[in-house]
Formats: structure tokens, sequence, C-alpha cells
């Protein structure tokens, strides 16, 4: 079988079938599967059983997001511009697998000795492949339909993915691991996991889903650039999304510790994550339905609101009320759904404007700058959230007893923020002016550039 390569855009259908989203979409199985370690598990694992210090942890994480301020630009503009006869996105989806793969299993079974040398220089090599597999991946969104619906729809197939593969992740310690499920032995088990899952899921989107041709100009990458920093739609999207994140982190760090000590409930943090994101996938179809309707700004907006009625539950419940934190986790696993189902293709809506600004297709660059975005936040989060805890007098080892505004922080930094944050997301949101019908404008404009364009270079050939 040959590798199908790029492809004009006019060329396909105008639904994709579900059986080329589902190829598409599968790689972000494993790909967000990453993202429950990295958040919940390896936070707790070098602080509470290697022993390292909160802050020290949560300056690395920040170190480390920085660096992909360096990484994620590059690679998102070489994917736009390196072609190859496999395509733009490819090459990079099949040379990072490998060592994304080598780089997690580092990061995720350290020796015994391991320190914070040791993680710093696992956690920058990590990123760095992580980087070079989703955005391109990512932008690939973007190539495979010009239009508003179907980029929801494309959008909704990949965040199926995202959520599978997080589902997979929360369950998977409950299911294999049972009571032994501590940081060190998940962390383990997804290393395993992931060597197995990525490179399975990479091969069949590779061998299966064609990329569009690069529309392009010859603008040099200053214009380009400089045209990314000048979209103020963009900006305004990257601020309320930024904010959504960091509440999102900031919710995650300390959740394992919110749930054990100050909720009470031992061993009972991956059955609520499982609800979390079985929740979160249930109602993906209808986020998508609902911000076809409502517009996607409107939809992402309203899903903050809901994640932050999820945070108010949990904030007010008495310890040791199973039941009522379940009912906490379905209404955030609601609103999440719209985290993981909306903004890529909004994303994927801005660099339309962008390409009628600069006249360049920039699709892997704007999904840089978005990943970037999200990277940054969850850095924040980190940065923010355990010296937080530190401050307050939180000790996240196992023999530690936290009590009065040691125990409370939890609440204050996993649930108080996020609330505080979300709301302010949602008010940016809620006028943010790239809706469809001015979507549908930018690519009848795009249309008619595209045909002067043409016109102009038969006028010259004759």
């Amino acid at each position: 079988m040959t590798f199908p390569g790029s492809i004009n855009v006019a060329d396909y259908p105008e639904r994709l079938s579900n059986a080329r989203l589902l190829a598409y979409g599968f790689p972000a199985a494993p790909l967000s599967f990453l993202w429950i370690p990295i958040i919940l598990w390896i936070p707790a694992f070098y602080t509470q059983e290697l022993g390292l210090n909160l802050t020290i942890v949560g300056l690395i994480f920040l170190i480390a997001r920085l660096w992909d301020g360096v990484s994620d630009p590059i690679v998102g503009a070489l994917s736009d511009r390196l072609e190859t006869r496999f395509g733009r996105r490819k090459p990079w989806l099949i040379g990072g697998t490998a060592f994304l793969v080598i780089a997690s299993y580092y990061l995720q079974k350290p020796p015994e000795s391991a320190g914070s040398l040791y993680l710093f220089v696992s956690i920058i090599a990590f990123y760095t492949f992580w980087t070079i597999v989703q955005i391109p991946h990512m932008a690939w969104a973007a190539d495979l339909s010009p239009k508003y619906r179907e980029r929801s729809r494309i959008a909704g197939f990949r965040s199926f993915g995202s959520m599978l593969g997080i589902l997979l992740a929360s369950v998977l310690p409950i299911l294999i691991l049972g009571e032994a499920a501590s940081p060190g032995n998940a962390l383990a088990l997804y290393a395993d996991v992931i060597a197995f899952l990525l490179p399975i899921t990479i091969i069949i989107a590779v061998l299966f889903v064609p990329e569009r041709k690069a529309l392009r100009d010859e603008s040099d990458w200053r214009s380009v650039i400089a045209a990314l920093f000048k979209n103020r739609t963009l900006r305004l999207f990257l601020l309320a999304f930024f904010l959504w994140d960091i509440a999102l982190a900031l919710f995650e760090i300390p959740m394992l510790f919110l749930v054990e000590r100050s909720l009470q409930l031992p061993g009972q943090f991956p059955k609520l994550l499982a609800i979390d994101y079985c929740c979160a996938i249930a109602m993906t179809p209808v986020t998508v339905m609902l911000s076809n309707k409502l517009g996607k700004h409107r939809m992402f907006a309203i899903s903050g609101c809901l994640f932050a009625l999820g945070c108010l539950v949990l904030l007010f419940i008495p310890p040791r009320e199973f039941y009522y934190a379940v009912a906490g986790y379905v209404l955030i696993g609601f609103g999440i759904s719209g985290f993981w189902a909306i903004p890529v293709s909004m994303v994927a809506d801005l660099s339309d404007l962008g390409r009628l600004e600069s006249g360049e297709d920039q699709a892997g660059l704007y999904m840089a700058a978005f990943n970037l975005t999200w990277k940054l936040a969850m850095a924040a989060g980190a940065a923010i959230g355990l010296p937080l805890l530190d401050v307050f007098g939180f000790d996240a080892s196992v023999s530690a007893n936290n009590e009065g505004v040691a125990l409370y922080s939890l609440k204050i930094v996993g649930l108080m923020l996020p609330i505080v944050l979300l709301l302010c997301s949602a008010l940016v949101l809620w006028r943010y002016p790239l809706t469809e019908d001015a979507h549908d404008k930018i690519r009848r404009q795009l249309g008619a550039a595209k045909s002067t364009t043409g016109e102009a270079r038969d006028q010259g050939r004759r």
C-alpha cells in the first residue's frame, strides 16, 4: 500500500466519511492519553514518592512549557512549508512517534535515584517530541475541509479520540492495578500502553487519510508571523482559551489530593475521573450540534459555565459523600466536552482569516500558537497551583496530616480559582466576532482572491 500524498481541496467530498474521520481521530487517543500522567500522576509521583519539593517541580514544569514557546511555532511553520511526496504533516508524525515513545518511557519509568535534573531533562525531551507529533496532527484538521460546520464535525471526531484516550488512561489503573494503583505503578503502566498504542494509530492515519496541497503565495516568513500577531480575533480567542485552560490546569493538578484528603474519598479518584470523561464523551455529539446552532464561541462559553457549576458542587459538598461528588464530576464532564470538541475547529476558522490577511496557508502556525497557549496555561497552572499549596502549608507526603488552611488550600486552588477564571473566559467568548456568517464571508473573499490570482496567471502565460 502506498501513502496517500497531497491532493487538491476541490477533490474532497462535501461530507467526509466517518471511516476517514475515525482514522484521522485515532492518534488523538494516545496523544491525550499522555495528558493524564503529565498533569495528574507525574507531579504526585515526583513529589510524593520521590520526595521532590512542590515549588521545584512547579518551576520545572514552567520552564519545560516555556521551552515549548520555542518549539511550537518552529514545528508549526515548518509543517506548513515542508512539502514532501508524502505530504506536509505525515513526515512529522512518523518521525516524531518513535522518539516520543522513548521520551515517555524515561519520564514515566525513572530510576529510584531520579532527582530534579532527571525530571528536567526527561520532561524537556517529552514535550519536544509531543510537539513534533501533536502540532502537525492538529493542523491536519484545518486541511481536511474549509467548511465551518464540517470542521465542527472533524473536531468532534478528534475530540472523541482525545476523550477516549483520557477515559482509557483513567480506567486502566482501576482495571489492571486495582488497589495497587499508586502513582508510580500507574505511570509504569502508561509507558507500556503508549509504546503500543501510539505507533499503531499513527500508521492508520498516515495510510488512510490524505492531505490537502498547500495554498500559498510567495509571502516571506516575516510577513506571515506579523500577520499572526496582528490578528486581533486570534488574540481574543487565545485570551479566552488561556483563561479556560489555566482553570482546567488548576482543577486537575491538586485533584488527586483533593479527592483523597479533602473530600475524604480514598481510592475513588480513578472512578470519578472515569465518570468525568464518560460524560464528556456522551456529551460530545450534543456539544457539536449545539455549537453549530448557537455558534462555536457561545457553546464554548456555556461549557465553561457547566464546568464552573460542577466545581461549585464539589466546593460545598461534605466529606465522604461519593454520590454528591459524582454529581459534580458529571457537570464537569459536560463542560469538558466543549474544551475538547470546539477550540481546534475555531482555530481552523481563524487560520482562514489569517490566510485572507497574509495570503499564506498557515494552519500549522495557528495551531502552534493555540498549542503553545494550551501548554503555557498548563505550565502556569503547575507554576501557580503547586507553589500556592506550598505557601499554604500543604504537605504532599503520604504520612502528612494536613489540617485547617493547609487542607482547605486544595479547594482554594482546585475549585475557587477555576470558577473565577471560567466565568471570565465565558464573558470574553460571548461577544467573539468570528461567527458562522463572518466565516462564510471570509471563504467567499478567499474564493474571489483565488479566482483573481488564477486569471492573472492565465493572462501572464498568454
